[in-house]
């Protein structure tokens, strides 16, 4: 039971850009673009723009619920073209022309639909029909919409939407709850970093107990049992944790690594490239890790300064404003030991930095919680997709 995608729909189009708003003759409408799909195929709808489009026109590419939004011009080398969105938003809106409007027959369930497209996406389908020109990755549509699909009955259909559907309302419960906790932490780091440096002379240097270091130049292998995992820049997710998906050993002596091995309280600074700045604090001191070059070692003198307290001010707008008015201009920004060592950092006593720390982390903790759950749901939703839309698992209906 397969079926090319192109039988399944009763339109296909492109979208319409329009003129600037307010434009004599036209009609304000919401445009949705390439910014407004994320990387999950869910919408971005902070970003949605606002364009002037002829009544005529804007007729004929006004979106309706259950249309599929396929991005067919965009995309980049580790971002494939052709992401989907499925359209159920209140209010009028169209899409641009990078975007072709996808209608649905009434021999398909939409939402089943949107999830096999999904799916085609996530397998990397969509990548045999890609074409690049000047830069810009298009997407062979017309020959992509004769990709065929798993088709079930529609009372099939319709059940396995519902299971993806209720796992990506979980998603969005749990994706709401850690915004709020990243809002309410920002604003924390924010207002008590901004207290805390006015006026401060202290450095980073007079407060290490030993000289900041570099890493080890290394070249990454496979990690094996029993030997140390080599921490790269790549590795450093934004948040200051650590991306387990693809742990890598080090080409490097047992021997020679030492000197490059973190202890417990360590902080890492990236110091070069477009993720300059980004940190890691090591509080795990059961698991072994050696340290790139491009990062730097900061280890604090623990009565003088807690590596927590700095690591949650490297996690503030203030230091991330220092990084950016401290970086060398030019095609490789960076920041040496020297220039870090000689960076104001917040000066308060250590009974203040640990009452903040309890706080702060705490709430890095629970938003942590929340970021675990869904990756864990994400990873569940991709196992099921993955059952339910080839027919390897029936639903009962």
């Amino acid at each position: 039971m397969s079926e090319e995608i192109g039988t399944l729909l009763e339109l296909v189009t492109a979208g319409e850009w329009g003129n600037n708003q307010g434009t004599p003759g036209g009609v304000d409408t919401g445009v949705i673009r390439s910014a407004n799909f994320t990387k999950d195929h869910q919408f971005n709808t902070k970003e949605i723009v606002v364009r002037s489009i002829e009544e005529r026109k804007r007729q004929k590419k006004l979106l309706r619920n259950g249309d599929i939004l396929i991005e067919k011009s965009g995309g980049s080398p580790d971002q494939p073209v052709g992401r989907v969105l499925f359209y159920d938003l209140k209010g009028e809106h169209t899409c641009s022309n990078f975007i072709s409007i996808l209608r649905p027959s009434q021999h398909v369930e939409a939402k089943f639909l949107y999830y096999s497209l999904c799916n085609l996406y996530e397998k990397g389908v969509v990548k045999n029909y890609q074409q690049q020109t000047t830069g810009i990755i298009n997407l062979q549509l017309g020959e992509y919409l004769r990709e065929s699909i798993y088709l079930p009955p529609l009372p099939e259909q319709k059940k396995i939407a519902e299971i993806l559907s209720g796992i990506d309302k979980d998603i969005c419960i749990h994706q709401q709850k850690a915004e709020d906790l990243d809002i309410l932490l920002r604003e924390l780091l924010r207002d008590h970093f901004q207290e805390k440096c006015e006026g401060s002379d202290l450095r980073l240097e007079k407060v290490t107990r030993a000289t900041i270091q570099y890493g080890a130049n290394a070249s990454a292998s496979k990690l094996r049992p029993g030997e140390p995992r080599y921490i790269r820049i790549t590795d450093i997710k934004e948040d200051g944790t650590l991306n387990e998906l693809n742990a890598v050993g080090i080409d490097l002596p047992l021997k020679d690594c030492g000197n490059y091995m973190l202890h417990e309280g360590d902080l890492l600074l990236a110091r070069t490239g477009n993720t300059i700045g980004k940190s890691y604090l090591h509080s795990k001191p059961h698991e072994e890790l050696v340290f790139a070059g491009y990062l730097l070692r900061v280890a604090l003198d623990i009565n003088a300064y807690r590596p927590e307290y700095l690591f949650l001010f490297t996690q503030s707008d203030i230091y991330k404003n220092w990084i950016s008015e401290t970086s060398r201009t030019g095609a490789q920004p960076n920041i040496n030991a020297k220039e870090y060592g000689s960076m104001l950092i917040p000066s308060t006593s250590i009974e203040e930095q640990d009452d903040f720390i309890a706080i702060a982390m705490s709430l890095r903790s629970a938003k942590c919680i929340l970021n675990n759950k869904i990756d864990k749901l994400k990873l569940l939703k991709q196992a099921i997709s993955s059952d339910l839309l080839s027919g390897r698992k029936r639903v009962s209906v």
